[in-house]
């Protein structure tokens, strides 16, 4: 329920910020859906990341509710990719990642919040973008959290690719995880 919250949260109170809202809205949201359902087919069944599937995103099993283009998940990490024509590199760094950092700060009142900016350029896409929270907390005395990464990498069409992966507990895979899924993403960008 936590974890639902600390998403819910934070995709709600992103999409209320006037900064984003006041930027123009997509010009078509199914063909940015269609473009980011089939990024993530991709991603997930031939880039060689293995054990992942497509979930609905208008069911239970994604975290970030209908806000997201895609989801998928292996049971452990979920991840979600949308195609959002509204952010340029200076929204990127000045709105959305201070927004994003502002959030979990919010909603992780009572746990330690660790926040993490990194130009990635390990990918060959200039001004790529990743984002790291975590919230850790303690339950009854047993240790919990949850760790998010966000990348956004820019489109050749303009706009972003929002990739985000989330695991709970520890999360002793997503670092290694999310290198896959921008690299694997990287490379689709650059073949298509």
């Amino acid at each position: 329920m936590r974890v639902s919250g600390l998403f819910f949260g934070s995709m709600l109170l992103l999409l209320g910020e006037p900064g984003i809202a006041a930027q123009s809205a997509p010009t078509s949201a199914d063909a940015t859906r269609s473009e980011a359902v089939s990024i993530a087919d991709n991603l997930v069944k031939q880039s060689g990341i293995n054990g992942y599937r497509l979930i609905p995103i208008d069911g239970t099993e994604n975290p970030w509710g209908v806000d997201v283009d895609t989801a998928w998940t292996d049971g452990s990490i979920y991840g979600a990719l949308t195609v959002d024509l509204r952010f340029s590199p200076e929204n990127i760094k000045t709105v959305v990642i201070p927004d994003g950092i502002a959030v979990m700060r919010k909603t992780c009142k009572d746990g330690n919040v660790t926040s993490r900016v990194e130009e990635v350029t390990d990918v060959g896409v200039s001004n790529t973008t990743t984002l790291f929270l975590s919230c850790k907390w303690a339950r009854h005395g047993i240790p919990d959290g949850i760790s998010v990464y966000e990348t956004y990498m820019p489109r050749q069409g303009g706009g972003y690719y929002w990739l985000k992966l989330v695991q709970g507990g520890d999360a002793p895979t997503l670092d290694e995880e999310q290198r896959k899924f921008r690299r694997a993403l990287a490379s689709w960008r650059q073949s298509w």
